[in-house]
């Protein structure tokens, strides 16, 4: 009796995770949205998910903006911003996902806190278009504005985007009592606050709290492959990542368990990442087949969000999907490969070629040697997969100095301050678990690669362990 009331307990949580984590209406609970949560698109009472930002306790600034902020008199959505200082005179770098055609000229309106001078301060704005947006409708987008003159403005806390055109759309307070206006306070739009990782030149000495991180975009739909997730972030932490960031549009219940207990232990982050309120994202690469605003479920702009949110704790990002690992194959740990790596090329990307090991391919008799209690959790088993297809062609994921690079896209670094490198395939490669790419292929024609088994009794050991503290293992 007592088992069922926590198993009851332990399904409510994990459901309220999950609507907490999504874009989906929390009616389908049979519940009511938070009250935070209907304040309409994108001005919640405090900012969701803002690590690593520059964020006072008290400001005239707040109540902060979240994650893809409507800019008001523009098609346009602000998801963050950063201070960059890496390539000479501070800039602010303002990430956005923007209407290709029909964008009006922009300006930076800053918040200046109100210490000492002016406290609205606006420049003008020069807006940077990624090249690789798939030929959809919207795509990500750097906007950059000088700061403003410190004698007037000296520490930004805040900025949003306003159009050049027309009336600031500001007011500092409501009037008070004394007041001879009886004019009503011009509703003013919420600040995003900085992400201070591009502060300072790229010769700063810093100190990093993680040596490896992992950037995860994007979950969507009821995704629940419980059992592959897992793996996957205890190999990453067998490899050396210490933070693993995960973009989140939904996932099954059990997924949510299991996210639960990551984030309660520090070890991954979970940002919503709600586009669809918004937008009508595709779900694929191609318009003409997945048609909808934006390609892939707003992925670069998460990956780039990513790249700036972990830039000021982390020295090296993997970009990454959660079906994908970058596997050193002459090194026990991506420090060692990192270490021989760096001592021969002087670059900040490295890129990883992709090698499919399909699931149609797997060896099912492997998964009973070594864990019968993992039956019961849905996903795939990424030990049972060691034959993989030839290379695919073109395709590669990185790994990257965050401070060195500037813009990033799904396969490819878009802008890097220190140069990129294809590393051979005797040094390391990228495992990607995954349907077949090319099908025609049969069992015989594929590769026979077991080293991942090298890590097999940490990760049975690691993988056994989260489950059951997510209390997954003993479900009926």
């Amino acid at each position: 009796m007592k088992f069922r009331h926590f198993a009851a307990l332990l399904l409510v949580g994990s459901l309220l995770f999950a609507a907490a984590i999504t874009d989906i209406p929390w009616t389908l609970l049979g519940m009511a949205p938070p009250a935070s949560s209907r304040q309409g698109h994108g001005t919640l009472a405090q900012p969701l998910n803002r690590t690593n930002v520059d964020l006072p306790l008290s400001s005239p600034c707040g109540p902060w903006a979240v994650l893809l902020t409507p800019v008001t008199g523009a098609p346009a959505l602000l998801v963050s911003a950063s201070w960059d200082e890496r390539e000479g005179p501070a800039q602010a770098r303002l990430l956005t996902i923007v209407k290709r055609e029909g964008l009006p000229a922009l300006r930076c309106l800053f918040c200046c806190g109100g210490a000492s001078g002016e406290p609205f301060v606006h420049s003008p704005a020069r807006v940077e278009v990624h090249r690789l947006h798939f030929n959809f409708p919207w795509a990500t987008a750097d906007v950059l504005c000088t700061p403003p003159d410190a004698n007037v403005c000296s520490t930004p806390q805040g900025v949003t985007l306003v159009p050049a055109e027309g009336p600031v759309p500001i007011s500092i307070r409501a009037p008070g009592p004394n007041s001879s206006s009886s004019e009503p306070a011009t509703p003013r739009p919420s600040f995003t606050p900085f992400y201070p990782g591009a502060r300072g030149p790229l010769g700063q000495e810093r100190n990093f709290i993680h040596e490896f991180g992992v950037c995860i975009s994007t979950l969507f739909g009821g995704y629940d492959n419980v059992l592959q997730f897992a793996q996957a972030v205890e190999l990453y932490r067998l490899l050396g990542a210490s933070i693993v960031t995960v973009y989140s549009r939904g996932c099954g219940p059990m997924l949510a368990r299991l996210l639960a207990h990551y984030e309660a232990a520090g070890i991954v982050e979970v940002v919503p990442w709600p586009i669809g309120v918004h937008l009508q994202p595709s779900s694929g690469w191609m318009p003409d087949v997945d048609p909808g605003d934006v390609h892939y479920h707003g992925q670069t702009a998460a990956l780039n969000d990513c790249l700036y949110r972990r830039m000021g704790d982390t020295r090296y990002l993997a970009t990454t999907d959660i079906d994908e690992v970058i596997v050193p194959l002459q090194h026990e740990d991506w420090a060692g490969l990192m270490k021989a790596l760096e001592s021969r090329y002087r670059v900040s990307v490295f890129h990883f070629r992709n090698y499919v090991f399909p699931h149609s391919a797997r060896d099912a008799t492997l998964h009973a040697t070594y864990s019968a209690r993992w039956r019961g959790v849905p996903g795939h088993d990424i030990l049972t997969h060691v034959l993989h297809e030839p290379p695919t062609p073109d395709s590669t994921k990185m790994m990257v100095e965050a401070r060195r690079v500037v813009r990033v896209s799904v396969h490819s670094v878009l802008r890097s301050l220190r140069g990129q490198q294809i590393v051979p395939t005797n040094a390391a490669r990228m495992f990607h678990f995954r349907d077949a790419m090319q099908p025609e292929m049969s069992k015989e024609q594929l590769s026979y690669d077991a080293r991942l088994w090298r890590y097999n009794a940490s990760l049975v050991t690691n993988v056994e362990a989260a489950l059951s503290a997510a209390g997954l293992l003993h479900l009926p």
